[in-house]
């Protein structure tokens, strides 16, 4: 008996991930573009903060950069200090004003609100004589 003749497999086929991933997933629109929330828009009618009487008779200024996460419902959800003005008493007047009176127009995806996170400066000057 003879050797059994040599069979020549077919080559395997190759595909680069690339390809391959593109096969199993399905092509996806472009997200649709994001817009963050905003503080200042001029009919939100947002208040500006009362000077607190410590700080105005210290003689202190500063601006303090709030990060405020708001709701879909354009309401601060989250409200910390981002940048201190330098001041204890500035910032927690900013963030207790802003907390409890602020209103904003949500984030939004395309036509659809959602939450995020806007940063909102607040600006103490003293009036100069």
């Amino acid at each position: 008996a003879g050797a059994a003749p040599a069979v020549e497999a077919p080559a395997p086929r190759v595909e680069s991930p690339r390809q391959d991933a593109a096969k199993r997933t399905p092509a996806v629109a472009d997200p649709a573009p994001y817009s963050p929330p905003l503080a200042h828009a001029s009919y939100l009618k947002n208040p500006k903060p009362e000077y607190p009487r410590n700080a105005y008779r210290r003689r202190e200024e500063g601006v303090v950069t709030l990060l405020v996460r708001v709701s879909v419902e354009g309401k601060p959800i989250a409200v910390s200090v981002f940048k201190s003005s330098g001041f204890r008493t500035l910032d927690d007047s900013a963030r207790e004003v802003v907390a409890s009176s602020f209103r904003f127009v949500p984030a939004r995806r395309g036509d659809k609100a959602e939450e995020g996170e806007v940063l909102v400066p607040i600006e103490y000057v003293l009036p100069r004589d």
